[in-house]
C-alpha cells in the first residue's frame, strides 16, 4: 500500500480521484494535492470521510495507523437493504418488487440505521474536539 492514507482509503473504497472528490463536495484537482501529500485536508474532509464511509477515527488521526474501517461499510449495508423497496404513490406500506416488506426486517434495518447514525454522531463530535484541542 501506498505511505498516503488518503490514497489508500480511495483505492480500498475502489473509486477514481473524480468519484471521491465528488462524493465530498471537493474538486479532483484537490483531493489529488492531497493523495500527493501537497496539501492537509480539513476537518470537513476528515467529518466526511467518517460519515460517508465509515473510515475509523483512529485511522485518520494516527496517519493510518489501526482497521481502516470502523465497522462493515454502512454504505454496502444500506444499499443492499434499499434494493428493490420502493415506495408506490397513494400507498402507506413500502413494498419490495410487487409483495409486502417483511415489516420486522424492515424495522430491524431502521434501528440499526439509527444506531449507526447515533455512533457515527460521536464520532464526528470526538474528531470536533480533537481538532479543536489541537488548534488552541
Amino acid at each position: 500500500m501506498s505511505d498516503n492514507i488518503y490514497k489508500n482509503i480511495r483505492k480500498a473504497l475502489k473509486l477514481t480521484q473524480k468519484e471521491i472528490a465528488d462524493k465530498l463536495e471537493i474538486s479532483q484537482g484537490y483531493w489529488s494535492s492531497v493523495e500527493r501529500n501537497e496539501k492537509i485536508p480539513g476537518s470537513e474532509i476528515l467529518i466526511s470521510l467518517k460519515s460517508l464511509f465509515n473510515v475509523s477515527s483512529e485511522y485518520l488521526l494516527s496517519g493510518g495507523q489501526g482497521e481502516m474501517f470502523a465497522e462493515e461499510k454502512q454504505q454496502d449495508y444500506i444499499h443492499e437493504s434499499l434494493k428493490g423497496i420502493e415506495f408506490l404513490p397513494g400507498k402507506d406500506a413500502p413494498k419490495r418488487k410487487g409483495k409486502d416488506v417483511d415489516l420486522e426486517a424492515l424495522e430491524n434495518w431502521l434501528v440499526g440505521v439509527e444506531h449507526g447514525l447515533k455512533n457515527s454522531l460521536q464520532v464526528v463530535q470526538g474528531i470536533l474536539k480533537e481538532t479543536r484541542e489541537r488548534s488552541a
